[in-house]
């Protein structure tokens, strides 16, 4: 049986202790971002068709691992909570443009930890997958079946948007329907999106966790405890945080009470780039802050250590991890979709931090007491 521990670190997109009851919550990529996307008429829709309210936790230009951290980050739990989850894109383009580090395995082991995490808290799921231009063009469903068969492991159903968008194009000869390459239209093709979804809000399933889920013991948990550093408060429509920068070159994160594996760490990240070192017992590893071209000045990502070593970092009780500023990161964040080595140049004030880690430990009794606990609260 999984547990699931109360993290330390909130986003404070909500009043302190409260509840997410009764409420429908996005967590997706940058479609579920734009302003004028599908997400603005969703949420329109859902409050004017069926009086639900709808909050928006999307992070774009992220790998899915990233909606396990805004659950736990944020404490999501509630009776009758639903997320639509879309991050199909997100998962084909770190799939195709770095497979060689980013593997369809891995893809499945992080919607697996998304959706036993929501099987804990009972919490519905209405997967959307959404397809890139590339694969409609083409036709390519690989990875998206790969995601589709984890969704129906776990007992949810998947809305695979491709198959309705192929029944109604014959209706729409002179709608764009794609921005650039990732991204729908703004306008028909995106209320069309928003109230498809809406439709289909009776889909939405607590996932079953299967018989055979090779993650059985495990539990994740986000910590922001870091010593000798610096926090500094970033905000805008998306998240409220706080990311801490070294103090005097360094910080140290404490040592884990229990063997724990470190699946990512969450950076904010500025337009102004610049790299980290993260000493460990056995190995040291650089790496960079960078954003992408955008016009949005701070971003959320997450640094996925697996898709480096393409294994987590273990770290035992008694090791302490140690990050200090870095002239010479090997590679960009995997969150980036464009890894490639590269020494982002420092700034006199380097001002992207890191705002916390995700780790994935043994669950103790503990752990499943607090969570029954807060389950039946």
């Amino acid at each position: 049986m999984k547990g699931l521990t109360a993290p330390s670190l909130s986003l404070t997109n909500r009043l302190p202790g409260a509840r997410f009851d009764d409420v429908v919550i996005v967590i997706g990529g940058s479609n579920s971002v734009m302003r004028e996307g599908w997400y603005r008429w969703f949420k329109i829709y859902a409050r004017d068709r069926m009086d639900l309210h709808v909050i928006n936790f999307s992070i774009g230009a992220a790998s899915s691992l990233i909606s396990v951290y805004r659950i736990l980050a944020d404490d999501i739990r509630g009776r009758n909570v639903t997320i639509v989850w879309e991050y199909a894109i997100n998962e084909d383009v770190c799939v195709r443009h770095r497979g060689d580090i980013y593997s369809p395995a891995m893809v499945e082991r992080n919607v697996a930890r998304f959706l036993t995490l929501c099987a804990r808290r009972s919490i519905k799921v209405l997967p959307l997958l959404l397809p890139t231009q590339r694969m409609w063009k083409n036709e390519d469903w690989r990875l998206t079946k790969v995601i589709e068969t984890v969704f129906k492991r776990f007992g949810t159903k998947p809305f695979r948007y491709d198959r309705l968008l192929a029944k109604r194009v014959a209706d729409l000869p002179d709608t764009p329907i794609f921005l650039d390459t990732l991204h729908f239209e703004p306008g028909p093709i995106s209320k069309m999106i928003a109230s498809s979804v809406l439709k289909r809000m009776h889909h939405a399933e607590v996932p079953v966790i299967p018989a055979d889920a090779p993650e059985d013991s495990l539990t994740w948990f986000v910590t922001a405890d870091f010593q000798a550093g610096e926090p500094i408060r970033f905000k805008n429509r998306l998240f409220d945080t706080h990311g801490y920068r070294p103090a005097k070159s360094r910080m140290l994160h404490p040592a884990p009470t229990r063997p724990a594996d470190l699946l990512g760490i969450i950076l904010v990240s500025r337009i102004e780039s610049h790299g980290f070192e993260m000493r460990l017992p056995s190995e040291s590893l650089h790496f960079a802050s960078a954003p992408l071209a955008s016009r949005i000045p701070v971003q959320l990502k997450i640094f996925t250590l697996e898709a480096v070593r393409d294994r987590p970092i273990r770290l035992n009780p008694g090791e302490t991890l140690e990050f200090s500023y870095s002239l010479e990161p090997d590679l960009l964040a995997p969150a980036t979709f464009n890894p490639a080595p590269g020494t982002p140049e420092v700034p006199a004030a380097p001002l992207s931090t890191i705002a916390g880690l995700l780790w994935e430990t043994e669950a103790t009794a503990t752990d499943l007491m607090r969570e029954s606990v807060t389950q039946m609260s």
